[in-house]
């Protein structure tokens, strides 16, 4: 079967984010395993740039 991803937008990506983050911390406490707190880690410090980035970052497309 060929392979297909769906698109998806989101109304309120910064609350999506935020929740996501929350539920991940929240959830992290069923891993003891070291390699898997690292790599929860790296998804919460992408999570947390995404954010940073979507309500500090300004763009300016049209160079004004």
């Amino acid at each position: 079967a060929p392979l297909s991803f769906t698109a998806t937008t989101f109304e309120d990506p910064v609350g999506y984010l935020k929740r996501l983050y929350v539920t991940i911390e929240k959830e992290r406490k069923f891993y003891k395993e070291s390699w898997i707190q690292s790599e929860i880690d790296l998804f919460q410090k992408e999570i947390a740039l995404a954010l940073y980035k979507l309500e500090n970052v300004k763009s300016n497309p049209n160079g004004k």
